[in-house]
């Protein structure tokens, strides 16, 4: 590693040291700052004397100045994200994409493609994603699904405009992106699995939120409703049924057909919605945090 990109990099995490967690994440964000305003990938830049221009430098500083003083998130100054392969935009304020989000979506493509090769090969597989912001989840689905046919839907029309910008990014053709609160607009479509990441935070967590999401992300993709947490999932589970195919193969092989990812302590609370709606081989999957993040059900 040469010496001044040493020095750079030490002197860019000293400044965010008190705007983040750890020092592990300065130095990654150290990292992706100087990847985008020098447009170098970070091995690219170990293997060359780096001399950054003026220019360069006052695009640094300004960046630095906004996740300090704004607490802008570092991604939405990037501009985009890698999200299982796929390069997602992110623009504010439509939801970043989470880690914990991308495991779960990780595990449920394996899953499905494991089980689907088993007991449904080479059949068209209809998926939902509600609450779908960028596309990240839907976008991730339609390509590493064979023969999956997925509709996106969110009531933000810019998060719509988004996530289509995605699909065109990443060269995803077996997807659309369509404006519905929830499934007001679908009519009476019919999906094999329903997938959501809905707002589930309640205000009283939202209020204690750190600065760079309660300042720079849409609120409503976060917070259900002001006056109960469960709305969006009560929504979504209430109605899923009546968007569900049933398939005797599906439920002969306890196959899930509906995740949802869930906020802290919310497991059991969830688990009794879907039960009172019918919805049975109920499953939890804890993240990389041992937080339960993921819940599954069958019809």
């Amino acid at each position: 590693m040469n010496n001044n990109l040493i020095k750079i990099l030490n002197n860019i995490k000293i400044k965010l040291k008190t705007n983040t967690s750890s020092e592990h994440e300065a130095e990654q964000q150290a990292i992706w700052l100087l990847e985008h305003i020098t447009q170098k990938k970070y091995l690219k830049l170990l293997t060359q004397d780096l001399i950054l221009n003026k220019k360069q430098e006052d695009s640094l500083n300004k960046y630095i100045k906004e996740i300090i003083t704004k607490h802008k998130p570092i991604q939405y100054i990037i501009g985009n994200i890698n999200f299982l392969n796929l390069i997602i935009q992110v623009k504010e304020p439509i939801l970043i994409p989470r880690p914990e989000t991308e495991e779960w979506v990780d595990f449920t493509i394996k899953y499905l493609n494991e089980n689907l090769e088993k007991y449904y090969k080479n059949q068209t597989i209809k998926i939902l994603d509600l609450c779908t912001g960028s596309g990240c989840i839907a976008l991730a689905l339609a390509k590493n699904i064979p023969n999956s046919q997925v509709t996106g839907i969110d009531i933000n029309p810019e998060a719509i405009k988004l996530a289509n910008k995605n699909k065109k990014l990443n060269n995803i053709n077996n997807i659309k992106f369509i404006v519905s609160n929830f499934y007001e607009n679908l009519e009476n479509q019919k999906f094999d699995f329903i997938f959501a990441n809905p707002p589930y935070i309640c205000e009283s967590e939202w209020q204690n939120l750190d600065k760079n999401v309660k300042n720079w992300e849409d609120k409503k993709a976060l917070v259900a409703d002001s006056n109960d947490c469960l709305f969006a999932y009560k929504n979504i589970i209430n109605n899923a049924k009546n968007h569900l195919n049933i398939n005797n193969i599906f439920t002969k092989n306890k196959l899930s057909q509906v995740f949802l990812e869930i906020g802290t302590e919310q497991e059991k609370i969830i688990k009794l919605l879907l039960e009172e709606k019918g919805l049975k081989n109920i499953a939890f999957r804890k993240d990389l945090n041992k937080t339960t993040r993921l819940a599954l059900a069958s019809i």
